[in-house]
């Protein structure tokens, strides 16, 4: 079991490898320098566009100081800060820390291409030729373990690890940025904000 989980993970994180620069590269614009398809060694914090969207939302990825840290390894950020991709238009509130989270344009397109068919993304009919991986899971509906791997497999697709971390080596420790998501949407204190969040996935 642990083996066929392990290759369904792999797959997805190959799949969105390629499509996810095209989701990150803004409308009638190219990246600069371009980030390549189907290695990961430009991307993280060594890349401006990459680098914005992993840095977590408590740092100023305008002050040049922290980017060299970040790019140097100097400065580490671990999986229980939040990345700004996670954000709606990758903006954070600091006096609202829920408003937006959760509800990127990133994690909505990954999460299509993973649940439903790479097609969905843009909102063209399946052109899948077998059963979607929430048909085959029998998912009626967004859940919070697949928002938290959808996140996990975004924060991995854009840093430039070569394989998922259990350790904060390179800001990669995916096992504890996945489960801290978890346990922040099962926290009954939140219940009002996830129900929100639930809601708005599902809609």
């Amino acid at each position: 079991i642990t083996k066929g989980v392990s290759s369904a993970r792999s797959d997805d994180t190959k799949s969105i490898k390629v499509a996810i620069v095209d989701w990150i590269t803004p409308t009638h614009q190219v990246l600069s320098p371009p980030i390549q398809r189907n290695v990961k060694n430009d991307r993280g914090f060594h890349h401006p566009r990459t680098g914005e969207l992993l840095c977590p939302v408590n740092l100023d990825w305008k002050d040049d100081k922290i980017r060299r840290d970040l790019a140097s390894g100097a400065l580490v950020p671990t999986g229980d800060l939040w990345p700004r991709f996670l954000y709606r238009y990758f903006e954070y509130n600091p006096k609202e820390p829920w408003e937006g989270l959760f509800r990127s344009s990133l994690l909505v397109k990954a999460y299509k291409h993973i649940f439903t068919s790479p097609s969905s993304v843009h909102g063209a009919a399946s052109k899948a030729t077998r059963s979607s991986n929430a048909r085959i899971h029998r998912m009626t509906s967004v859940t919070i373990p697949s928002i938290a791997y959808i996140a996990t497999q975004v924060r991995f697709t854009l840093n430039d690890a070569g394989s998922f971390c259990r350790s904060a080596h390179a800001g990669t420790d995916s096992e504890l940025f996945y489960n801290l998501i978890v346990e922040l949407l099962e926290d009954e204190k939140e219940g009002v904000e996830v129900a929100d969040l639930l809601m708005w996935w599902n809609q």
